[in-house]
């Protein structure tokens, strides 16, 4: 599912995404992967025809500087897709 982001919106790794790559428990908050990371969105560019790379400060301060777009949902959906 595309999402539009802009740059300041929470985010956090897709359901679909951990859940296909086996990610099911992790590190506490605040961490820059598995299921308990989250960030925000600093830039966000167009990539092929259908979808966006962003880049993410995460919350422990590291930064994804090309994430797909398709990994990723905005933070304050997650509860509704549990």
């Amino acid at each position: 599912m595309n999402h539009t982001f802009q740059p300041d919106d929470r985010v956090v790794f897709s359901r679909e995404f951990l859940r296909n790559t086996g990610q099911f428990t992790g590190p506490d908050k605040p961490c820059h992967h598995g299921p308990f990371a989250s960030g925000v969105v600093t830039a966000v560019e167009p990539f092929a025809v259908t979808t966006h790379l962003v880049a993410i400060k995460w919350d422990d301060g590291h930064e994804s500087r090309a994430l797909n777009l398709n990994l990723i949902h905005a933070a304050d959906r997650c509860r509704e897709l549990v």
